[in-house]
Formats: structure tokens, C-alpha cells, sequence
């Protein structure tokens, strides 16, 4: 007969959930993930992936087993213990070159899988089953490239974004908007569709993780929160207009005065 005296629980400190930051679909293939604590950032981790959800997860983290260890009686659920989170960073990289590296910060343990959205590179091949935007972001200043710009296009009632690169290129593959409601042009080759573009720039908010350099992306929280910028088309502008046409890329070269 056995009997149980003790129950040993324990928890990952991390799982990442990669998204396309377009479609929302998890991307499961193809992805690394290395994690470090902020407080050391030599000390790194590889992520494993899931063979089940896709999930890339983190086993366990230099000085954490008070977090992801728990004993107790048999038959009683796991207390986990009241401790102050732990600051780590990670860095998401997609070795089939579709998506953009991306850096985060989180602080562990996490209760559920931290969600990671992944925006389009330029080297991400581009079908015929979507809209492409893409281009460049340049100061209208100094005429140097605007690195990590996030940019906005509104397509009707629908809202995608895209960020740009160190060297501000960008790539938006978005659905191609709803044909129906579309009166202009003669035919599919003459459907056309009216954007709204809008740029987020502000390179004195940009953070990098402890440990990443000035090739390294910053965090993707610190993009993203980017003060809008003005576009320069013939006078500064919070937003500019452009015109889609079906099974055309959009190629936009934007100018912008950086808040």
C-alpha cells in the first residue's frame, strides 16, 4: 500500500506565446528564445519549445527555486509563497528571417504565457494573398534613417501595425480590405483602397535590455510607447493618406519630425 505524505509542486518562471502581430496567429516554428536575469545579464537561457502548443518555455532561472518550488502535505493544494517578482528580459529570434528579432521584459514568475507580438522583416516573402505595404522612415531633419519606428495604417474599420528596422525599412502584409464595399475601378485590377498611416518616433525612449547592444532591438513595450510623430507631405501631419491598389505594393517613403 503507498501512501502520500508529501506533495512537491513546481512551475516554469516563463513561457512565451509568439504571435504575428498582424493575424494574431501563434507561431510555433522556426523561433529561439534566450532569457537572462536584468541583475545577470551573462548568465543567459535557451528556451525550450513545446512539442504541444508551441510555447517556448524556460525550465528554470539562476536563483529562483524559491519561486518555482513549492512542498507541502499530500491532498492539499499548492501555496506558493509571497515573494517579490524577478526582473528578466528576453530576446525572440526567427532564424527563418520572417519577423523582426524582438526584446521584451517581464518579470517572473509569470502566471501565464507572456504574450510576444512579431512584426514582418523586409526578407519575409510576400504573396499574392495579401496586401504589402513597405518602405522607409527617415527624420526630416537630418534625413537619417528613423530605426524602430511604429507605424499604423488604417484600412476602413480594421487597425495593423508594422515596426521598422535599425535602418527604418518596414513591411506591412495585411489583408487585402473588403472588395464589396469598394465602388472605384473597372474590374480587380482597378480596385483601389484608401490608408491611414501614422508613425510613432521618439528615439530618446527606446530601451534596450541590460546585456543588448546598439545592434539589438530595444525592448518592444518601449516601441510601441513612442510619441506620434509629424509627417512631412507638403507641411507637418498627424496622419497621411494613401492609396492601395489590388495586387500592388504600396511602397511609401515617409518623412518624419521625431517628438
Amino acid at each position: 500500500m503507498t501512501r502520500l505524505l508529501e506533495r512537491i509542486s513546481y512551475r516554469a518562471p516563463l513561457a512565451l506565446e509568439c504571435v504575428d502581430g498582424v493575424t494574431g496567429a501563434v507561431v510555433g516554428d522556426g523561433l529561439t528564445a534566450t532569457v537572462w536575469r536584468n541583475d545577470d545579464p551573462g548568465t543567459q537561457v535557451m528556451a525550450r519549445r513545446s512539442p504541444f502548443s508551441g510555447l517556448l518555455c524556460v525550465k528554470s532561472l539562476a536563483g529562483m527555486w524559491q519561486q518555482t518550488h513549492s512542498g507541502g502535505p499530500a491532498g492539499v493544494p499548492t501555496s506558493w509563497p509571497s515573494v517579490p517578482p524577478t526582473a528578466v528580459s528576453a530576446l525572440v529570434i526567427d532564424t527563418r528571417n520572417r519577423y523582426l528579432p524582438t526584446s521584451i521584459a517581464v518579470e517572473v514568475p509569470s502566471p501565464a504565457p507572456f504574450q510576444v507580438q512579431l512584426f514582418s522583416q523586409l526578407a519575409r516573402p510576400v504573396g499574392s494573398s495579401c496586401a504589402t505595404v513597405q518602405g522607409e522612415v527617415r527624420d526630416g531633419g537630418s534625413g537619417e534613417a528613423l530605426g524602430w519606428a511604429y507605424l499604423t495604417v488604417v484600412s476602413g474599420a480594421d487597425t495593423y501595425h508594422a515596426v521598422a528596422d535599425q535602418l527604418g525599412r518596414f513591411l506591412l502584409l495585411m489583408p487585402w480590405p473588403d472588395a464589396l464595399s469598394v465602388p472605384t475601378g473597372s474590374g480587380l485590377g482597378g480596385l483601389t483602397w484608401q490608408l491611414t498611416v501614422e508613425v510613432q518616433t521618439q528615439p530618446s525612449a527606446l530601451v534596450r535590455s541590460p546585456g543588448l547592444g546598439s545592434d539589438d532591438p530595444p525592448e518592444l513595450a518601449s516601441i510601441t510607447g513612442q510619441q506620434a510623430a509629424q509627417l512631412v507631405d507638403g507641411g507637418p501631419h498627424a496622419s497621411l493618406e494613401a492609396t492601395l491598389t489590388y495586387r500592388s505594393p504600396l511602397v511609401l517613403e515617409l518623412t518624419a519630425i521625431p517628438s
